[in-house]
């Protein structure tokens, strides 16, 4: 909801025009917030990477992605998705504009970008996941 303020607060001055400027982003990366490690039993081998022995497999972490543009302003705005949304959501819209990622990244905030854990981006729990052979994914087993 903040970030729908904040977006309809400054969306008002937001020029069209600005959309054909590049942006100067200064940093850009992502990192991983807490989560959890399991380690299998056995010996890693190169020759058979795909089996689960030696091991480690990693969970329940959150993935942060962000961009500070050059000049940033003091404080960065966090764009969390919700409602059945990703954070595609926040990069652009449907239709191609731009959307608040870039919107702010032009007035000098630097954005993050938290992705929630899902189905679609984890196996869920590690105490599963550490029991998932990876060469069933491929197999389709």
């Amino acid at each position: 909801m903040a970030g729908l303020t904040a977006g309809l607060i400054f969306f008002g001055s937001y020029n069209i025009a600005d959309a054909a400027k590049p942006i100067v982003i200064q940093e850009q990366g992502s990192f991983a917030v807490g989560g959890s490690t399991v380690k299998h039993e056995g010996i890693f081998s190169t020759k058979n990477f795909l089996s689960p022995e030696g091991q480690k497999a990693y969970g329940d972490l959150a993935y942060v992605f962000y961009q500070i543009p050059v000049k940033a302003k003091k404080y960065p705005l966090i764009f969390q998705h919700g409602g059945a949304q990703s954070k595609r959501t926040w990069e652009s819209t449907v239709d191609g504009r731009e959307g608040f990622q870039n919107i702010f990244l032009r007035k000098g905030y630097g954005v993050y970008q938290p992705r929630r854990k899902t189905p679609s981006f984890s196996y869920g729990d590690i105490r599963r996941t550490a029991n998932l052979n990876v060469a069933d994914i491929f197999v389709g087993k």
